[in-house]
């Protein structure tokens, strides 16, 4: 069972996402003040995600093996990323 709370604006009407959602709709204009503190329980445990930074990868890539020109050195230089694809993954 899932609650959605909103809150309608001024020209009662309610959000534009909640008409996305495929569900069947009942509304309740009174929500007893133990189901808002039971929503917002905080005893539960939490996932804890790993945070190591993944390693970039090393590639081989030789820059002067074609001509290079000023914009491809500028991209090389300060958009290395925008280098990357462009160049390297064509």
């Amino acid at each position: 069972e899932v609650s959605i709370c909103f809150v309608e604006n001024e020209e009662k009407s309610k959000s534009r996402l909640l008409d996305e959602l495929d569900f069947d709709f009942f509304y309740e204009t009174h929500i007893h003040q133990k189901a808002y503190l039971n929503a917002l329980k905080l005893d539960y445990e939490g996932i804890k995600p790993n945070l190591t930074p993944i390693k970039a990868p090393i590639l081989k890539h030789n820059p002067f093996e074609f001509p290079l020109s000023f914009s491809r050195f500028n991209l090389l230089e300060n958009q290395k990323r925008t280098y990357y694809y462009r160049y390297i993954l064509n």
